[in-house]
């Protein structure tokens, strides 16, 4: 959290200290070598692509010059931060003034949202090519395409001159150690000693506007590309159609799941490393990656990298070596050079961190003779007083807590009457008697205990102004709230399951889905919920509570009481992420592949009529997997050196409220046979 300091103590940092991706020098050697090849690799495999899409006609069109300007992106990205982490492997942990801090992040943070908007212009322009082919030449002219283009990167500008200037503005006054390989906005927002509340809410509204907002439209492109493809007559037109635009969906499904999983993690996995692993894999990988996608499986790429190859051979290739021979001269020299820099400075920053090092063992050795005594015995105290605790509620403003508690209370009933309409008309209608029904059942009753468990406690607390809650009854809320919401993505994975075996197995679904089948897998769901549960609400309660005892929060989840916690918890963050991340991923690659196989059997399909039937029967479950893992991913799209917990509350509401609220409604709007027995069910009801 940030660090407030008096006036009096706030003397600005005038550098800081780059630890580097290792700072052991046996494994610095190595990691030297491989990322020195891989940058030179990446900045080779971007040139030549830039350089044949400008050298060829053949390529001038919308698509291959937003792919160059993918590259010129490219070249710049890892040129901001590749320099940094080569300096460190050699040298050791080196000092960056601080006007060079803000300039390598303001670049960084400029790059990366013009990547974000440039991704979602060559989505829009794969859209316009296959759903509008004749209006394509109109739609996508050069003037359009310029625009497009012009407006990614001075986005990216205008993002990175607000974000930069929040971060810049902020009083750091040490430590002045940033352990990553470059500077980046999590580390900084660590070290800064002011609070960070207003640069977090701006950092937080950006990453919302750009990044969710050019996956919008790149998600909305694909949706409309992948109808147009399920109206064509011919599975070859609908491979052809695909073939324009799966190098393209590849990078957007990397770059986007790169930067989802960086965010999705603890607010303090940095003490591990794991920051810097991810974000290895985030600037380094991805563009390395990038012109190796669009050119495997591009056949007007590899003829104009062939033709460029093989075009005046004697010429081309005298030309080549004396270039080679220039571009080894130059980058020889630079590595000369930043080497003996990186030596001299490092020397220096070695004597600054000797002498800092020494004034604090001195530190450490006086100020605990004079507390030690005191704040053992407080904290004694404290772990023994400690049974209840405080939620604060909906808001903290009184004048919106009852407004905030009529519109829950008002969701509420409005979730149970949905949820319980569709338990009552699956149990009643035979003719729901199925397995996709038998699971859609136990996801209704699975919202129905996940709603009562969080909103009555909270609309009660809200109401009548009393938050208290024991400490036994704050964890057997957050382990029946766990267990629940796990055995909520549990069945959502079987019901994909079922989808996929009765559009690719139809001739053998009724004996694999038999009923005793079904009743397994929402066993193993129910039962997988209680042990991830129980696991969660041990690790989250073996903690010491000393105080505050104050949960921002509407209810008892695992962040806001691990704030709460007086003791170092980052290895209890640590095993409860690497738990969490094993069995949701693993969940969602499950879901994942049922739907390539969903997909890839659709497309199979000769008639259109045919397409959209099977289609139809598993859209409510698409909607639904989107629904549960959309809210549950933007619930940690957060910034990750501090989580603020409004952004928590209110990403809460849409995780444990909107979803359980929406699932009856996705799934009797589309569905005939559900409409009908849910009109059945009311015409018997007597009011």
């Amino acid at each position: 959290m940030g660090r407030p300091q008096g006036p009096g103590n706030m003397t600005r940092v005038q550098e800081f200290i780059l630890l580097g991706l290792s700072t052991r020098p046996e494994v610095r050697d190595v990691l030297f070598a491989v990322f020195l090849t891989l940058y030179l690799v990446t900045l080779l495999e971007n040139s030549l692509i830039i350089h044949l899409i400008h050298s060829h006609s053949e390529l001038h069109k919308p698509m291959y010059f937003f792919l160059g300007n993918l590259s010129c992106l490219e070249v710049s990205y890892v040129s901001v931060t590749m320099p940094s982490l080569l300096v460190g492997l050699w040298g050791g942990p080196s000092p960056m003034p601080f006007t060079a801090c803000m300039t390598q992040l303001f670049f960084f943070i400029s790059l990366i949202c013009t990547e974000c908007t440039l991704l979602a212009s060559m989505a829009y322009d794969r859209y316009v090519a296959i759903c509008h082919p004749l209006h394509y030449q109109l739609l996508m002219r050069p003037q359009v395409c310029l625009a497009l283009a012009l407006s990614s990167w001075l986005g990216g500008l205008l993002v990175s001159v607000v974000k930069t200037s929040c971060i810049a503005s902020l009083s750091y006054c040490g430590p002045n150690v940033i352990n990553h390989f470059f500077c980046d906005v999590s580390p900084l927002l660590n070290l800064s000693c002011t609070h960070v509340a207003l640069t977090e809410l701006v950092d937080f509204i950006s990453a919302i506007i750009i990044l969710w907002g050019s996956l919008l439209v790149a998600t909305a492109s694909y949706v409309a590309i992948g109808r147009a493809m399920l109206s064509m007559p011919s599975a070859a037109a609908r491979r052809k159609a695909f073939s324009t635009c799966a190098s393209h969906l590849v990078v957007v499904g990397i770059f986007y799941s790169a930067t989802i999983f960086i965010y999705a993690r603890p607010s303090r996995m940095e003490a591990i490393d794991l920051n810097k692993i991810l974000s290895v894999i985030y600037t380094v990988v991805t563009p390395m990656c990038n012109p190796v996608i669009y050119c495997l499986r591009n056949k007007a790429v590899q003829a104009a990298l062939h033709k460029t190859l093989h075009w005046s051979r004697a010429s081309a290739s005298s030309r080549v070596t004396r270039a080679a021979s220039s571009i080894t001269t130059i980058i020889t020299k630079s590595i000369i050079a930043i080497s003996t820099a990186t030596i001299s400075t490092t020397a220096m920053a070695t004597t600054k961190v000797t002498s800092t090092a020494e004034v604090s063992s001195m530190t450490k050795v006086v100020i605990p003779t004079k507390t030690t005594s005191t704040t053992t015995s407080a904290t004694m105290t404290n772990l023994t007083a400690v049974s209840v605790f405080l939620l604060r509620g909906f808001s903290a403003v009184p004048e919106l807590q009852l407004l905030s508690a009529v519109a829950f209370l008002l969701l509420y009933l409005a979730a149970i009457l949905g949820n319980v309409s569709i338990v009552a008309a699956v149990t009643l209608d035979a003719h729901l008697h199925t397995p996709m029904y038998f699971f859609l059942k136990h996801l209704s009753l699975v919202d129905i205990c996940s709603l009562s468990t969080t909103l009555p406690r909270a609309l009660v607390a809200t109401m009548l102004d009393s938050g208290d809650i024991s400490l036994l009854a704050c964890a057997s809320q957050l382990f029946a709230f766990v267990s629940l919401g796990s055995t909520e993505c549990f069945l959502i994975t079987s019901m994909a399951y079922d989808r996929c075996l009765a559009i690719y197995r139809p001739l053998v679904y009724g004996v694999a889905m038999s009923h005793r089948a079904c009743v397994s897998l929402v066993a193993v769901a129910w039962v997988g919920g209680l042990l991830f549960s129980t696991f969660h609400t041990a690790n989250t309660f073996s903690l010491p509570f000393c105080g505050p005892l104050v949960i921002d929060h509407f209810f008892c989840d695992i962040p806001p009481i691990m704030r709460l916690a007086c003791a170092n918890a980052d290895a209890h963050e640590a095993a409860g992420f690497a738990v969490s991340g094993c069995v949701i991923m693993s969940c969602f690659a499950l879901t994942v592949l049922s739907y390539v196989r969903i997909l890839a059997t659709v497309a199979r399909i000769r008639s259109v009529a045919g397409r959209w039937k099977a289609f139809s029967t598993c859209s409510s479950h698409l909607a639904t997997v989107m629904l549960f893992y959309g809210t549950g991913s933007s619930a940690y799209m957060q910034p990750s050196a501090h989580s603020s917990p409004l952004q928590g509350r209110l990403a809460a509401v849409f995780y444990s409220i909107l979803t359980p609220t929406l699932n009856p409604l996705i799934y009797s709007l589309r569905n005939k046979d559900m409409k009908r027995a849910l009109r059945k069910l009311y015409l018997q009801v007597p009011f």
